[in-house]
């Protein structure tokens, strides 16, 4: 599958929001990575919902600029 750069800019964006967990003595590493969890919008199969997420960031004004 093959994610679209608004679907990618959703995720990203759900990624930085979690970096205040990390400060200076919980460094964000590879180890502490794998364990976190990314809060993302799922469908009624119980799959990620990318297309929700496109659409979401398409909405966005100014999102012709991305």
């Amino acid at each position: 599958m093959r994610l679209s750069g608004h679907t990618l800019l959703f995720l990203a964006t759900a990624i930085t929001m979690q970096s205040s967990k990390f400060g200076f003595g919980n460094k964000a590493n590879a180890s502490h990575l794998k364990k976190q969890l990314i809060m993302l919008p799922f469908d009624d199969k119980n799959v990620p919902d990318w297309q929700f997420m496109d659409s979401y960031i398409r909405s966005l004004p100014d999102s012709n600029l991305i």
